[in-house]
């Protein structure tokens, strides 16, 4: 634990080396964050030692089926849908004046997923995929057909536009059409879904060092951007249990390609690289028996989770898939600073630093990005109720012009906001 906190301290971005992302807009950032939630769920505290990470329970369904948006449905979540069990509840005008997820007196969002409202921007994300629903509803789609294709339409961006841009086309290549046991990732069958300690626990964990101090979320804060979480008492931020205002309603064209713009002006994701910024840094998260002053903690309880949980470090996975092996001292990680490491780095923080060292930041290296590849493609092609074993090839049937995008998606849910007519 030592060692981790002292790694930690490296990773602090003053501002000096965030650099932008110029092929990644930032939305991508919270898309993944909302793809995790809808995975994984692991309310198992840090364990004060050793720990079987076998035992697990997860508390989602680790397929992409937007349990996350829609928990059992409304015969049994009845507290998420309107009184005709079609649609979402949704505030289509909060008292600010702006949509906003149902949210209680106090701030706190109705969901399935708590932590879809850990910050706003994944909670507006949430917030777009009940309104793509309702809209299916609307144009007279019962509800198990809406659900359908709002789940199918959201893996093809998982697929067609998230990968791509995260991990590289190649890699999607790899497994896409190919049969399941093409690689080293073998899915449990449907009544004991899981997906890898190595991917939940550590890889996935990727978008941490993708997230900028602070975006400019529309207009209103151009010359102003808001932190995702700022300390400082009375300050504006974008952490989640508030209402939605004019300042934090979200202009999507300032975090995603809308209509294929050729050049996104907007917000760009950080490179990939072993540090995190400054917002994010400073998140007043801890655990018992952990330092918490002075400290990455949301990185220190990745890094000591899986410690804890046995998971192998990143050569030993390089090792293991046959990729070149990186060094520790290529790392930054020297023997005499980290001589407990005994020459292995941890994978979260391998991860990182394949992908600055390799990729030069700009998509995750050839550990981290086949392994989400390889999850991804899998989970997907052994749910029978996926988009890829469709009875008829699928293809995005809603309103769009060529390749269907993120961009797309939020534009069919009517969450882009319309430009002025000139």
């Amino acid at each position: 634990d030592q060692s981790l906190t002292k790694l930690v301290q490296t990773q602090r971005d003053k501002g000096l080396t965030q650099l932008d992302n110029k092929g990644v807009p930032a939305g991508f950032t919270y898309l993944g964050q909302f793809i995790d939630h809808d995975l994984t769920r692991n309310p198992q505290p840090l364990p004060a030692g050793p720990f079987d990470p076998t035992t697990l329970k997860n508390l989602r369904t680790a397929a992409f089926d937007l349990d996350s948006v829609y928990g059992q449905g409304p015969d049994v979540d009845d507290q998420l849908y309107a009184a005709d069990h079609k649609h979402f509840l949704v505030q289509e005008e909060n008292d600010n004046g702006v949509p906003d997820l149902v949210r209680n007196e106090n701030g706190g969002a109705l969901l399935i997923e708590p932590r879809n409202d850990e910050n706003l921007i994944i909670a507006q994300l949430h917030l777009a995929v009940q309104k793509f629903h309702n809209r299916l509803i609307d144009e007279g789609a019962n509800f198990n057909t809406a659900r359908r294709l709002t789940q199918w339409h959201y893996q093809w961006v998982v697929v067609n536009d998230y990968l791509p841009h995260v991990v590289g086309q190649d890699r999607v290549n790899l497994f896409l059409g190919k049969p399941v046991t093409n690689g080293f990732y073998q899915p449990g069958n449907a009544d004991a879904p899981m997906t890898p300690t190595e991917f939940s626990t550590a890889i996935f964990r990727y978008g941490h060092s993708q997230v900028r101090d602070s975006y400019e979320v529309n207009d209103l804060s151009e010359d102003a951007p808001i932190k995702v979480f700022d300390l400082t008492p009375g300050a504006e931020d974008l952490r989640g249990g508030q209402n939605l205002n004019e300042r934090t309603h979200i202009d999507w064209a300032e975090f995603f390609e809308i209509d294929g713009a050729p050049a996104f002006e907007g917000n760009l994701s950080r490179k990939l690289d072993t540090k995190i910024s400054e917002s994010l840094f400073n998140l007043p998260l801890g655990a018992p028996g952990l330092p918490s002053t002075g400290t990455n903690i949301l990185a220190q309880l990745t890094l000591v989770r899986s410690s804890r949980y046995g998971i192998p470090s990143g050569q030993d996975v390089a090792r293991a898939m046959g990729i070149p092996v990186l060094a520790n001292n290529k790392l930054g990680l020297s023997q005499t600073a980290y001589p407990d490491f005994h020459g292995e780095a941890p994978l979260w923080f391998y991860m990182l630093a394949e992908s600055e060292l390799k990729e030069n930041g700009a998509r995750l290296g050839a550990v981290g990005g086949r392994i989400i590849a390889e999850v991804f493609i899998d989970q997907l092609a052994v749910d029978p109720n996926s988009y890829l074993n469709a009875r008829r090839p699928f293809t995005p049937s809603v309103d769009h012009e060529g390749a269907f995008t993120m961009g797309d998606f939020l534009t069919f849910a009517g969450v882009v906001e319309e430009e002025p007519a000139p």
